[in-house]
């Protein structure tokens, strides 16, 4: 029978929160070179001016906040799919709800499902029929 390899984990939003900071930082570094001429074009019109760069923070803000939520889903998945069968989760997620409620109500059918497959004779993993054997992991040695 094929070894059995643990589920490779979903890498959390890291990278992306990282490039937005080194984003905003280099524009708030060119907004402060320029910022004589900015500020005689925003006093050409300060309340429209005004409503836009709010407009923008609001933006930044919200994006932020969005890329920090993935965080909590990214773990719970992760959590989910190295839980054992009927294993606690922790507390659900809440963008990936009706995904949550799918998978658990259906996650004992698909390990049974899993686990009938293997016990039949002959049964090989996907993996095990593809020319060249298996795939290494990301991240794994060679």
């Amino acid at each position: 029978m094929a070894e059995h390899e643990a589920p490779q984990s979903l890498d959390p939003p890291r990278v992306y929160l990282v490039h937005m900071v080194v984003f905003t930082m280099l524009v708030a570094i060119l907004v402060a070179v320029i910022l004589p001429g900015l500020q005689k074009a925003f006093l050409a019109n300060p309340v429209l001016n005004g409503v836009i760069i709010a407009t923008l923070l609001l933006g930044m803000l919200h994006s932020y906040r969005m890329v920090g939520r993935l965080f909590r889903e990214v773990n719970w998945v992760n959590r989910f799919r190295h839980a054992e069968k009927g294993g606690d989760t922790g507390r659900p997620p809440q963008l990936l709800a009706p995904m949550a409620t799918l998978m658990k109500n259906r996650a004992s059918n698909v390990f049974r499902w899993t686990e009938r497959m293997k016990a039949l004779p002959g049964w090989k993993g996907p993996y095990d029929l593809m020319p060249g054997g298996t795939v290494p992991l990301r991240g794994a040695a060679t």
